[in-house]
């Protein structure tokens, strides 16, 4: 834990609001992480459109979902565990320059003219390796830096960046793209890494509990799993935390694209105009929390924030005009926020400081890997709404409709199963 700022002796004070902003060790890793996070979107950018310019072909734009989520699955239970046994600064350092040098393979395939669908591949499975095994890190080193009382301000500053960038990130990403081409854009993800990588290792100084090295990995794994089966609430939260990124995930997104293309004929722009309402209301989302700081119902707004964000689908979905639409997914972008961080902070909170990597290289097993379900459980439902409905938009409309009230009606019946997550403070 880093020293407080104020004098120890001085009498308490009540918090200011954004006081986790005096944290000099915060302030310069929240900062990196949002270059970071703007240079990420860049990337997403410039990559999508280039894989469609080289192949023409929807299997390709597909084989890259599922290599980018593919190691998440894979990787973030024992990544969880390696969070406990490591020294999380280091790993995050060697992370964020794996990320930089997967960016330079791209910029420099792609400005030698041989980049093709393979070295994407290879390259993107680089780039996700390095988030999926950083990722329990980063996690636990915002506990580390932050401390308890914070803790829910540092969760919403960080966890919530990458909904928040998007509005920038994106739009950047795009005007790279149309004026100075794919290249560019990827050697611009690179410069991205520096700032953080630069803070992490001259200005940010952390300490951190390790967990006890007398016992295996794989020991400390199961000890893990044995606490959960012993913490019917722990287990509630993790389902009700994971219950959005399966169901949904990025399978609405490319709903977003269909809409304005399709239902309000404005192509891109659209498009841009939607993924930035999503990014004010993650913006809003950010600010509100890190105002209000810690507070005493986190439980009821993890639920408050999951119904609200299923509700904001479905009301996108019936819409058929673009002011309300925009609000719809203003709000679909703010509940995202809440659940989200809500759910990491009740985790972080709850779970033994020995045990926290492994409980949370589980969540993000769940949160992160199993998106890779994402396409088809949204192509399933498609097909199955084509079937018995004639127009698009209804098929549409009917498809996102199933995924929302799947999510809210497991998190209802998580809600009835453990009543005590929702009186978690």
């Amino acid at each position: 834990m880093t020293e407080p700022d104020s004098d120890a002796s001085a009498p308490p004070k009540k918090p200011s609001k954004f006081a986790i902003l005096k944290n000099r060790n915060f302030r310069y890793y929240w900062f990196g992480t949002i270059f970071s996070n703007v240079g990420e979107h860049i990337e997403n950018v410039v990559r999508n459109w280039l894989i469609w310019e080289l192949t023409h072909s929807v299997f390709w734009m597909m084989v890259m979902v599922f290599m980018h989520w593919v190691p998440f699955a894979i990787l973030s239970i024992p990544a969880g565990s390696i969070a406990d046994r490591v020294n999380r600064q280091k790993l995050i350092i060697w992370a964020e320059v794996g990320g930089c040098l997967a960016a330079l393979g791209m910029f420099t395939t792609t400005y030698l003219g041989i980049m093709d669908q393979y070295w994407m591949a290879g390259l993107l499975i680089l780039h996700s390796l390095s988030g999926s095994m950083s990722n329990p890190c980063r996690q636990l080193f915002l506990h580390d830096m932050v401390g308890q009382e914070q803790l829910l301000s540092g969760v919403a500053l960080t966890s919530s960046l990458r909904f928040a960038t998007q509005s920038v990130g994106k739009p950047i990403g795009g005007l790279i793209l149309v004026t100075f081409g794919a290249a560019f854009g990827f050697f611009a993800n690179a410069l991205a890494f520096l700032p953080l990588i630069l803070a992490l290792l001259t200005v940010i100084r952390v300490s951190q509990m390790e967990a006890s090295r007398q016992r295996s990995a794989f020991a400390d794994f199961k000890l893990g799993l044995q606490h959960m089966t012993t913490e019917k609430s722990i287990i509630a939260t993790l389902l009700v935390a994971i219950a959005p990124s399966v169901f949904v995930g990025n399978g609405f997104d490319p709903f977003m694209v269909i809409y304005a293309d399709t239902v309000f004929n404005m192509g891109p722009k659209g498009y841009t105009y939607f993924i930035t309402a999503v990014g004010i209301g993650a913006i809003v989302a950010v600010i509100m929390l890190g105002y209000v700081g810690n507070v005493r119902w986190k439980g009821k707004m993890l639920f408050a924030g999951i119904f609200g964000y299923c509700i904001s689908m479905v009301a996108f979905a019936s819409s058929r005009s673009f002011v309300p639409s925009l609000f719809f997914l203003f709000l679909y972008g703010f509940f995202q926020v809440t659940h989200s961080t809500s759910a990491t902070t009740l985790l972080l909170e709850n779970i033994p400081s020995d045990m926290r990597g492994r409980i949370m290289g589980i969540f993000n097993f769940g949160r992160l890997g199993l998106r890779v379900v994402n396409g088809p459980f949204f192509t399933v439902l498609n097909k199955f709404a084509l079937l018995i409905t004639a127009g698009v938009f209804v098929s549409n409309a009917m498809t996102i409709t199933a995924a929302a009230a799947t999510v809210a009606l497991l998190t209802f019946s998580l809600a009835i199963f453990a009543p005590s997550v929702i009186r978690q403070e």
